[in-house]
């Protein structure tokens, strides 16, 4: 397990155990999905590239069980057994994110606190001829064996959690190779070094280095090394000083027409915090303690270091499993009503904010709209949401209205003539046999 997994989870017992008076009253989390393969896949790698690992799965169950810990066990904020109006769960449409929201979830609702049928066990059954007796008897009044549950993952949020479809503009930007000579000339010691460790040629670019340091890394959770353990995480640690420079330089402090990237990448979500944490406050003013509690959003790297950087100005690590907490407090000292937000961020950062700063830091790093629009190239829009695939879509229809429009008309126009012709024959006709 990961040396800042097992600090994340003693900072949120630490956190848990402390006397706090105040209310808890709102949380919502984004994280980065578990250990995954790399995108280049090894000849002996029989799996899909990029997808879960067994240990990325179990790094975002123990993060779910921390949570557990924190929220239910100690401070009783969520109910003992899954309840999805009190929790909503987000994730970007890769399978990656989507297994470790699940799997999340399971630690958050671990077996034992799924849901029993209201009536005898014999109902729940599919209507077809098989004898399902024995699984039934084995069931009993569960609806699932050993009391599992099962999660909702809403998907429909790619113009938050996906730049590529948020801003479809930046796509070709953030594409491209940008090799810096100077770079290169600094640290092309360390890719030489890469390249020799993989018995290939020289002089290879950032971009392909950096698809060569990934397997690196993600073969350490699959106990897979160059040579040994040993050498494969030097090599890491040694070549870290290079991508880390061409992530910061070239994708987060990077500008897009003028705009920071990180802006461009983080708005649409801390777009989402923002009005979350606001619903979630003038629910509570309003004494509504049926709104939602909890929404959980599972997603990559790239949003993770971009919200970060946009909130504190800081770039921040962002391991496998990398969590991000905003709690939303009541203060509930007498006469009082104030609330605040902690911003928990793995074992980096734990900071107390009143929300009227965090609601200003906010509003700095939320591009208005219409130069949201202008800048991802998205035209304009319909009710305020309209995707590149929405506006083809759009497009191709009114193509084939106008296309059948025309062909209607024309078998029209056709059909008329030919009615025509035939009245005329047929006055011809009756003329002749009147002559």
């Amino acid at each position: 397990m990961d040396t800042f997994l097992i600090c994340l989870i003693g900072m949120l017992l630490f956190l848990s155990s402390q006397a706090n008076e105040d209310e808890l009253v709102y949380v919502l989390e984004y994280s980065r999905h578990g250990a995954r393969l790399p995108r280049l896949l090894l000849a002996d790698w029989n799996s899909m590239p990029m997808s879960l690992t067994p240990a990325g799965m179990r790094q975002h169950y123990i993060l779910g069980r921390a949570l557990r810990s924190r929220y239910v066990l100690q401070r009783q904020f969520l109910s003992t057994k899954y309840c999805p109006t009190e929790v909503a769960l987000h994730s970007s449409n890769l399978s990656r994110c989507i297994a470790s929201a699940t799997a999340q979830m399971m630690g958050l609702y671990p077996p034992g606190t799924g849901r029993e049928l209201w009536i005898g066990d014999e109902v729940g059954t599919p209507p077809s001829s098989h004898n399902y007796r024995d699984w039934v008897h084995q069931l009993n009044r569960s609806s699932l064996v050993h009391m599992l549950n099962t999660f909702p993952v809403s998907t429909n949020l790619r113009e938050t959690m996906v730049w590529q479809y948020a801003c479809p503009g930046m796509k070709s930007f953030i594409n491209v190779d940008r090799d810096d000579a100077a770079v290169r000339e600094k640290y092309g010691d360390y890719l030489d070094a890469l390249a020799r460790a993989f018995n290939i040629s020289a002089n290879i670019s950032l971009s392909y280095a950096s698809s060569i340091r990934d397997v690196l890394i993600c073969g350490l959770y699959e106990g897979r090394y160059v040579q040994d353990e040993e050498f494969t995480r030097g090599l890491i640690e040694n070549t870290s000083v290079v991508f880390d420079l061409r992530k910061h330089v070239y994708y987060l402090n990077a500008t897009y027409r003028g705009t920071r990237v990180s802006r461009v990448v983080a708005s649409p979500f801390l777009g989402r915090v923002r009005s979350s944490l606001g619903e979630a406050l003038a629910a509570h003013r309003a004494g509504n303690r049926s709104a939602r509690k909890m929404d959980v959003f599972v997603g990559s790297d790239t949003y993770l270091q971009s919200i970060m950087m946009e909130l504190m100005e800081v770039q921040y690590p962002s391991p496998f499993a990398s969590v991000l907490l905003f709690e939303l407090y009541k203060n509930k000292t007498a006469g009082t009503d104030e609330y605040y937000v902690r911003l928990l961020y793995n074992k980096e950062l734990n900071i107390t904010l009143p929300i009227a700063e965090l609601m200003s830091r906010l509003d700095a790093s939320i591009l208005p709209e219409s130069e949201y629009d202008s800048l991802c190239e998205l035209g304009d829009r319909l009710d305020g949401r309209i995707t590149v695939e929405w506006r083809l879509f759009l497009q191709v229809s009114a193509a084939l209205c106008a296309g059948m429009t025309l062909m209607l008309w024309a078998v029209y126009a056709m059909s008329m003539r030919w009615c025509k012709k035939g009245a005329s024959e047929e006055q011809l006709r009756l003329t002749r046999n009147v002559s």
